[in-house]
């Protein structure tokens, strides 16, 4: 590792579309590769994919176990934005890769507390299904998500993205929130079966829905356009000049850190930090 204060060069890879903050953020020791698709990837030569050391993610590119086999000696993985089901952190973990994202306010846990406590302020009762009870937390906890459905108006998703809770909202869990029901999805469009639910909105299965993700995205299907009772919002959340700067410098912070020798302040749990 590069003590702190070193001068060793560090190589880096820049992944995905270009950011000032990021381009600009490192100081004279980084040496920095940029390649903004994987198509760009092809073009890197055998002598610099064996230098890179850190990855930086800056858009939802996909760093999964091919292209992260490319560089061998790599020990991060930087990345833009709050989810990681871009990033395929088995491989990561299992080559001792720790990956960080921008988790200080958004994770699954505290921004479900987040918008808990907005419901609170106009009189909204509040429970919430998840594997385990949040400590702390007073809200009724469901280790059921169907038998959750069953017994509330509207379903807000706030989950991570990934294998582990791919279609969670399906067509029982829809049909158990029944013809009043309104689903809310801001976690990942693969979170929700979008054919089950686009089905479930034509039918009256459930009375209307309000979407900011979509399984492919940023393609929308025409049969959610087309419907009167459904909002639809392109995954703007934090879309501010001032936030994305935030999250740019972040990518950028996590990296500096690592190669000074400190842990990274937003590593994900999957990829614990080892030697810090």
């Amino acid at each position: 590792m590069a003590a702190n204060g070193s001068q060793e060069k560090v190589d880096v890879l820049i992944y995905g579309p270009s950011k000032p903050v990021v381009d600009n953020g490192f100081p004279a020791n980084y040496v920095l590769h940029k390649f903004e698709n994987q198509r760009d990837l092809g073009r890197i030569s055998p002598d610099v994919a064996a230098r890179i050391r850190g990855v930086a993610v800056t858009g939802l590119v996909q760093a999964d176990a091919a292209m992260l086999a490319k560089f061998p000696k790599t020990e991060i993985v930087s990345s833009f934005g709050v989810g990681y089901d871009h990033i395929d952190f088995k491989y990561a973990a299992g080559h001792n890769i720790i990956a960080s994202v921008y988790i200080q306010c958004t994770s699954m846990y505290r921004i479900g507390q987040a918008i808990a406590r907005r419901l609170d302020a106009s009189l909204v009762p509040v429970v919430y299904h998840s594997r385990n009870p949040a400590k702390g937390v007073s809200y009724k906890h469901y280790p059921n998500l169907i038998e959750m459905a069953k017994d509330v108006d509207t379903l807000i998703a706030i989950t991570p993205g990934g294998p582990s809770t791919a279609k969670m909202i399906n067509a029982d869990v829809l049909k158990a929130l029944g013809p009043r029901g309104v689903f809310i999805n801001v976690a990942r469009g693969s979170v929700a079966d979008e054919d089950a639910l686009i089905a479930a909105l034509k039918d009256g299965t459930i009375m209307a829905a309000g979407l900011d993700v979509f399984a492919n995205e940023p393609e929308v299907p025409d049969a959610l356009k087309a419907m009167q009772n459904v909002v639809l919002l392109p995954h703007i959340a934090s879309a501010s000049i001032t936030t994305r700067n935030a999250m740019d410098q972040l990518v950028v912070d996590n990296l500096k850190l690592w190669f000074e020798g400190k842990a990274p302040m937003t590593p994900i749990a999957e990829t614990p930090v080892k030697g810090r």
